[in-house]
């Protein structure tokens, strides 16, 4: 997690665009959902 954030920096440290910052956060929102479902599906089935 921690290397994963650090990379996260150096990537935006190089490329500072708007279009960079509109990638990142939907590749984000894309991971978050994902664990969000995770999570549910393993609620719903326990």
């Amino acid at each position: 997690m921690v290397k994963g954030l650090r990379i996260l920096s150096q990537e935006l440290k190089r490329n500072t665009t708007i279009e960079a910052w509109i990638n990142l956060s939907m590749d984000l929102g894309c991971k978050i959902e994902l664990r969000l479902l995770q999570f549910f599906s393993m609620e719903a089935t326990s």
